[in-house]
């Protein structure tokens, strides 16, 4: 198991920026921003854990620039994700890291049932492959980890929000190395997708995690 690998937590900052808008348009923005700030609290406990048990380093990669001191993100170091597409903003943080640790572990804020195990499945499984990933059921992917440098435009040609944006980006992996592949989950986008995260099971969840699933709970009965 790696001793040298970090985890980057894409967040935008609630205070600043729309959060969850196509969850929005389900349940109402007060809703649908309250569902977010449970769901990034579910994920630093997750995250926090994870430093804990084997040992990687926290970050939150934080949209807005002029946040990255703002006392929701004062839990782990945070940096920038640049300006730009997404493909951009990956890569600003890819770049940031990729060469300050042995692997660069990223996740979302939009999966807030991840479990510890998947982490250290993906820690694991980095002392014998550059890249794993762990796709979404839409066609996305919830987290990404990758142990050696890559061309900007491996991120940046990757058509995001599709049906093919995990298998786009794992075939331009695949030029550089091999890419495990972890276990499928699901990112929380609407009220669909939270009506599935209600369903979901909280058994060994932590209880910030166990919280945001109760939120979605309430909250999935709700129409806009």
């Amino acid at each position: 198991m790696s001793e040298n690998g970090c985890i980057a937590v894409f967040v935008k900052t609630p205070e600043l920026s729309p959060v969850k808008t196509r969850l929005a348009a389900g349940i109402g923005e007060a809703a649908a921003r309250e569902f977010y700030i449970a769901s990034v609290k579910a994920v630093e406990a997750l995250v926090a854990n994870a430093r804990e048990e084997f040992g990687l380093t926290p970050f939150w990669a934080v949209a807005e620039e002029e946040a990255l001191s703002h006392e929701r993100w004062h839990a782990f170091e945070s940096i920038s994700q640049g300006t730009g597409q997404l493909g951009d903003r990956l890569h600003h943080v890819y770049e940031q890291l990729v060469d300050r640790f042995d692997f660069v572990l990223f996740i979302g804020a939009d999966a807030p049932q991840l479990t510890l195990s998947l982490l250290k499945e993906a820690d694991s499984v980095m002392d014998s492959h550059p890249f794993a990933i762990s796709r979404t059921d839409d066609g996305g992917y919830s987290l990404f980890a990758g142990g050696k440098q890559l061309p900007a435009n491996v991120w940046r040609s990757v058509p995001y929000s599709a049906e093919t944006t995990a298998e786009e980006f794992c075939l331009r992996l695949r030029q550089f190395g091999e890419v495990a592949e972890l276990e499928t989950t699901f990112d929380v986008d609407d009220l669909q997708t939270l009506q599935r995260l209600a369903d979901h099971s909280a058994e060994g969840l932590l209880p910030a995690q166990i919280e945001a699933i109760e939120l979605a709970r309430q909250f999935s009965h709700l129409q806009s």
